[in-house]
């Protein structure tokens, strides 16, 4: 896709490496929970409201991994 529209799209990538990274997953790990990092009432706010943007801007995305970061 890239290729047909290259005289558009000035996208540059990192180089193809020869070996592509991987992490390999042990199945019986269940996620480790930890307490989130504590904010003030203002901070969680902020943190809320530019989550809901993201979300709604399509930037981010709900994840449903079980090792996925929580929220406000």
């Amino acid at each position: 896709l890239l290729d047909v529209f290259s005289n558009i799209l000035q996208v540059d990538f990192p180089p193809r490496h020869s070996i592509d990274h991987h992490i390999t997953l042990i199945t019986s790990v269940t996620p480790i929970t930890i307490p989130p990092y504590r904010h003030g009432q203002v901070e969680e706010n902020e943190i809320a409201k530019q989550l809901k943007d993201d979300l709604k801007l399509g930037h981010i995305h709900n994840s449903k991994s079980p090792w996925d970061a929580q929220s406000s």
